[in-house]
């Protein structure tokens, strides 16, 4: 019956969706059926729509559905003096080196993180002058009244992990690590951020981030125990995807990035080499610039 379907409509391709190797660490499609996932592809000139229906009421189909392709957005490079300046790292490398690394403007012309709010396990200074604005607060909230207005269990959570004060960093290090990624971007001052659309909430408990609308979060250290494990499952299980270091200790990474819910992020060097005290191994899903990554300071640039 699918081999008639195809006919029918001319498909040109078509081809199963199963060609990624994993590693032992990671779940196998075949667990997901994604074994049984195919791709096809159908002349410029077909009715997409009457394709969809006919394979999408076929019995032995489970689903049938359009991929979109995005369309690019205007080229955009943003005005923030470091982004573009050299001056403070050897070799003439650029200030903000990683952004150009990852050909960051590639990706800005697909998406900037608008609308996604960034669940971060460090407190952050949301009154640094590239944070103002982005932090993200509960709305259903009403601060200091003493009643728990969005019956989360938590009274007076305004500012989340917070409660009803601004947040302010306690190490330094979430600001650090959060202007990475969210700080205001384009405005003529201090740096660019990666996904500068974005807004970034604090909560020290991986469901509590997850419940209050965070899609992407980030998790820096390298210690893991049991319950860690159980709430990264309940994270992803609710459509969350966690990003772990995958530890500092220059040795092979069993951190929480091992686990098949979250993705395990190394570090490197400017030129593109595995940063000396990086977690290594097969058990690693991506590496990242992590070598004098020019931020945000608490209370200052």
């Amino acid at each position: 019956p699918i081999d008639a379907l195809a006919s029918k409509h001319k498909v040109t391709f078509m081809e199963k969706v199963d060609r990624h190797e994993l590693s032992e660490a990671k779940t196998s499609f075949k667990e997901h059926g994604l074994d049984r996932i195919f791709l096809l592809k159908l002349p410029e000139n077909s009715n997409i729509k009457d394709a969809i229906r006919d394979f999408s009421t076929d019995a032995n189909v489970e689903y049938a559905e359009p991929i979109f392709k995005p369309v690019p957005l205007d080229d955009f490079v943003p005005n923030d003096p470091y982004y573009d300046s050299s001056g403070l790292l050897e070799n003439n490398y650029k200030d903000q080196y990683w952004l150009h690394l990852i050909d960051a403007e590639e990706g800005w012309k697909y998406a900037n993180g608008s609308g996604v709010i960034i669940g971060y396990s460090e407190r952050f200074d949301v009154s640094h002058p590239e944070l103002i604005g982005k932090s993200h607060i509960n709305e259903d909230e009403i601060p200091n009244n003493g009643i728990d207005d969005d019956n989360d269990g938590r009274v007076d959570n305004y500012y989340f992990g917070c409660g009803n004060n601004p947040c302010g960093d306690l190490y330094g290090h979430g600001t650090a690590g959060i202007g990475t990624i969210i700080a205001n971007t384009n405005n003529g001052q201090g740096i660019a951020g990666l996904a500068f659309g974005a807004k970034g909430m604090y909560d020290s408990s991986f469901e509590f981030r997850a419940d209050q609308g965070a899609k992407i979060l980030s998790h820096s250290y390298s210690g893991r125990s049991n319950y860690d494990e159980d709430m990264l499952e309940y994270v992803y299980d609710n459509g969350g995807t966690t990003f772990v270091a995958a530890g500092n200790e220059n040795a092979y990474s069993t951190t929480l990035g091992t686990l098949p819910t979250t993705i395990n992020v190394g570090s490197v060097y400017a030129a593109d080499s595995r940063y000396w005290s990086s977690g290594f191994g097969d058990t690693l899903d991506v590496m990242a610039p992590g070598w004098n990554v020019l931020t945000l300071s608490s209370g200052g640039f």
